[in-house]
């Protein structure tokens, strides 16, 4: 763990891999390679890996953070103690570590990172037999769709202003001519923008199965009802 980037601790159950981690971790901190670790655990194993973590190193000031802790008007203060605190290490659930958006820029660089490789690929596949460049090329577009669903998917509620780096963003402001000039959106990619959107509202089974009927319409009239709720809804925590 300390000499490598990546480290996998393939033991049997039992056989210490938790103090490994810790230790691990613990161990980065004091040589200074890292400044704050965070470690992001399985949801039913959050309290029991800060556990050990206090059982093992008693004075470490440890905070943990379950999903109920990065509701959307709690994560500002999440990320402000994070940053501000001396903490000897952070434990989060998966659910909690998924609720944290990237900037819009470091998302866009990791779509960028993932989509170069592919392409790599395609200039090398092009000199050498093999798979077929227009398998890969297929392969490529299929990924960049993934990636952008996978991107709206880590975070609960989507900026609005298009911020994420999607084809379809939310609109911002009054409309003053049709938001769809993305061209075709998946209905998966639909649905995930209005689940944005309806973030924290509980929903009954009409309520869902007007949300479906919703994402079955055509991308214009869909961001046009999304952007209808976002602003309904920022207009209503400003009050």
């Amino acid at each position: 763990m300390i000499s490598e980037p990546a480290v996998l601790l393939a033991h049997e159950g039992g056989a210490g891999k938790t103090a490994e981690m810790i230790m691990g971790v613990t161990e980065l901190r004091r040589l200074g390679l890292v400044r704050k670790p965070a470690v992001v655990v399985p949801n039913h194993m959050l309290e029991q890996f800060a556990r050990e973590w206090l059982q093992l190193y008693p004075q470490a000031k440890v905070m943990t953070a379950g999903q109920e802790d990065l509701q959307r008007d709690r994560r500002r203060e999440f990320v402000a103690r994070c940053a501000t605190g001396t903490w000897d290490g952070i434990v989060m659930s998966r659910s909690a570590f998924e609720r944290i958006p990237l900037s819009a820029r470091e998302q866009q660089a990791y779509m960028d990172r993932e989509l170069e490789q592919m392409r790599e690929w395609i200039r090398a596949a092009r000199s050498a037999d093999g798979i077929t460049v227009k398998k890969l090329e297929g392969a490529l577009l299929r990924a960049e769709e993934r990636l952008r669903a996978k991107l709206l998917r880590g975070h609960a509620g989507l900026p609005a202003g298009g911020a994420w780096p999607v084809r379809a963003g939310v609109p911002a402001g009054p409309l003053e001519s049709d938001p769809g000039g993305f061209g075709f959106v998946p209905q998966e990619e639909r649905a995930v923008l209005l689940a944005g959107v309806l973030d924290g509202v509980e929903l009954g089974a009409w309520d869902r199965r007007v949300a479906r009927w919703l994402t079955e319409l055509d991308t214009s009239t869909l961001l046009t009802v999304a952007s209808w709720i976002a602003r309904s809804r920022a207009a209503g925590r400003s009050r």
